[in-house]
């Protein structure tokens, strides 16, 4: 195969065409490969400048990630595989975690911090929810049970701010008992909580 043209077009891209195709391939990875307009580029040549020009875009791209917040390999992974290859996007993750760009027991500290210190989440809804982030269960759990705090005083103040106003009720009590049950609290857990609220303010 034959390259006919060669085009800066945006973005850090070259516009390679190839017997009449145009490909788009990143600069970098082009200018590493010493090819040009008049030269020959096999089908497994080109195959190999497409793969190494989506494992340099899957990287900046997720530097560029990064830069705003934390993410897990999982969580990346669902961001890159859209507009790479997979195995590129696979190959630019591990190679930011092993310069501890991405680690997934930074990510689930910080996670699993927010979701008790901001949503309020119970230990096993911390767990719950760093797993659907792709934390494997032991680092869940070991994350999970040393962020946890007291569960009866956060869910008596999460009755506080969001459902003293349901309290008169047993409709507005099973909206209190399901919402506290998405936060990953059981039952028992929050009608123990419930009783002591209920005595320290006096509501019967």
């Amino acid at each position: 195969m034959l390259i006919t043209d060669v085009k800066k077009a945006k973005k850090h891209l070259i516009d390679v065409e190839i017997n009449g195709e145009i490909y788009k391939i990143d600069e970098e990875a082009f200018i590493a490969s010493r090819l040009f307009t008049g030269s020959e580029i096999s089908e497994a040549g080109l195959a190999a400048l497409m793969y190494k020009s989506d494992l340099i875009r899957a990287k900046n791209k997720a530097l560029w990630l990064l830069s705003h917040r934390d993410y897990s390999k999982k969580e990346m992974l669902g961001k890159l595989k859209p507009d790479f290859d997979a195995d590129a996007a696979a190959e630019a993750i591990e190679l930011l975690s092993e310069c501890g760009m991405i680690d997934d027991e930074r990510f689930a500290r910080v996670y699993a911090n927010d979701l008790v210190n901001l949503k309020g989440l119970s230990k096993r809804g911390v767990v719950m929810e760093l797993i659907k982030k792709g934390i494997d269960r032991e680092t869940a759990a070991i994350v999970a049970e040393e962020t946890a705090i007291d569960e009866t005083e956060t869910i008596k103040e999460i009755i506080r701010v969001r459902y003293y106003n349901c309290l008169d009720d047993e409709k507005g009590k099973r909206r209190m008992f399901s919402g506290l049950a998405r936060k990953g609290y059981s039952y028992n857990a929050v009608k123990h909580a419930l009783e002591e609220y209920l005595e320290e303010n006096d509501v019967y």
